[in-house]
């Protein structure tokens, strides 16, 4: 089964600590780039279910962890982008 995965670039600094406190820029993508989570119209997102659902999650972050705290986040219909405080 591994053997179908892609490879992918190692894109994590070598020397850092990422358990370290500072502020990170994540960014998730849909496999296949499918348009799940919204649609686009007249330049507004309408979220669909599932697109609710992951704004509820990204929501609830903070309370979940209590050394994380989502900034900033934005959900487009095939990825999320958030920036998160690591405490």
């Amino acid at each position: 089964m591994k053997d179908n995965l892609p490879q992918r670039k190692i894109i994590r600094l070598k020397q850092y600590d990422y358990s370290s406190i500072a502020y990170y820029f994540v960014t998730f993508c849909i496999k296949d780039r499918l348009t799940i989570l919204g649609a686009i119209s007249d330049f507004i997102l309408k979220l669909t279910k599932e697109g609710i659902i992951v704004e509820k999650y990204i929501l609830s972050i903070s309370e979940t962890y209590n050394n994380i705290q989502v900034d900033e986040f934005v959900i487009m219909p095939n990825h999320i982008v958030h920036d998160y405080n690591y405490k």
